[in-house]
């Protein structure tokens, strides 16, 4: 049995029998999550697997987007501010001091709202395809908000395909006269 059959059985057996089945448990795309045989037992066990795009966990899975941005956001604030309060110019935090302000940001999350709010936004739950589409268009304007047009010379997506992603052009033939060669030989 593969860690992760052994980690589906144990997730499964922790869901209480109230909970009407199947089971739905949101994955991100990682193939090496995925086998005939981990699916036959995600089966067996009436757990559907809900898999994300590959590579766009920053996108659709509600703790990227809701929990960790905030806790991520919280900490960033707190170390600025532990900086500002140090002595000038010192940059550096000790371990203790560090694990003391990571300690304080995550107490300052409210995680029952935001990974309620991440599922929202993601889509995911309540299942809105405009939410979803929203993340992707957040994605493709990489971050920028929407009523900002993006600069002429910042469009590098044609200029990647047409520069780089583009294989060159074969060798055309001169349209001139061919010329002529004979051996020469003594």
């Amino acid at each position: 049995m593969e860690l992760f059959e052994l980690w589906l059985s144990i997730f499964a057996a922790a869901v209480p029998p109230t909970v009407k089945r199947p089971l739905i448990l949101v994955m991100d795309g990682c193939g090496s999550l995925y086998s005939s045989a981990i699916i036959e037992h995600a089966t067996k066990l009436q757990v559907v697997l809900v898999c994300l795009p590959a590579n766009a966990t920053h996108l659709f899975q509600p703790l990227d987007v809701a929990v960790f941005a905030s806790f991520k956001g919280k900490l960033r604030v707190l170390v600025n501010e532990f900086l500002d309060e140090g002595e000038a110019g010192s940059y550096s935090i000790d371990k203790a001091t560090a694990v003391s302000i990571a300690c304080m940001a995550w107490k300052g999350c409210k995680f029952a709202t935001n990974v309620k709010s991440g599922f929202e936004v993601c889509g995911l739950f309540p299942l809105s395809l405009v939410n979803m589409q929203h993340r992707m268009d957040i994605y493709t304007r990489n971050g920028t908000p929407a009523d900002i047009r993006l600069a002429a010379w910042l469009q590098a997506e044609p200029a990647i395909r047409r520069e780089i992603l583009t294989l060159p052009l074969p060798a055309t033939k001169s349209k001139g006269r061919k010329r002529k060669t004979a051996p020469v030989s003594g």
